[in-house]
């Protein structure tokens, strides 16, 4: 079965759930349709980012995400073309945002809303980290998703140790 042929399940929804076991649902669901998230989500990547000058530089200046319809070419393309990288692959882009240059279109469509600075070394200097409003986003639903299992674990842990408090309490 082909990414195209898969049901469509696991997108990012535009507002997360809110309730614990529902944010957990949406996770899992993802989880389970890995593949087809992974795809769809390269998809949305290169639709918003295929123009920055990072891009443009392994996909060429004339490539048009609409030339890709069937996800399973795009994966081919994308990792035939776009090497891994590292940070020091686009720390020069950053460097040039850092110093002021208007931030959207060198690695990522969006503006980058801030700098950061690691919390580690690399060769003994802290590394910039750029923050998108996306990446924020991003990052506070990674600790919706953590809060929620942990949700769920503090109701196990209750149900497994109540019983020894209970009986620790009434001696």
């Amino acid at each position: 079965m082909t990414v195209e042929e898969s049901p469509a399940a696991g997108d990012l929804p535009e507002e997360m759930p809110q309730e614990p076991e529902d944010v957990i649902k949406w996770f899992e669901t993802t989880a389970a349709n890995a593949g087809i998230s992974q795809a769809k989500t390269l998809r949305r990547i290169l639709e918003l980012n295929s123009h920055t000058e990072y891009l443009r530089r392994f996909l060429g200046a004339d490539f048009e995400i609409g030339d890709y319809l069937d996800l399973n070419n795009l994966q081919s393309l994308f990792s035939s073309r776009v090497p891994l990288s590292s940070h020091g692959d686009i720390e020069p882009l950053i460097r040039r945002i850092a110093d002021g240059e208007p931030s959207a279109g060198l690695v990522t469509g969006e503006n980058i809303s801030m700098l950061s600075l690691s919390s580690g070394t690399t060769d003994g200097r802290q590394k910039l980290v750029p923050f998108t409003r996306f990446s924020s986003q991003m990052t506070l639903r990674i600790f919706r998703l953590a809060a929620a299992y942990r949700s769920r674990l503090g109701s196990l842990i209750d149900l497994v140790f109540e019983p020894f408090l209970l009986g620790f309490c009434l001696h």
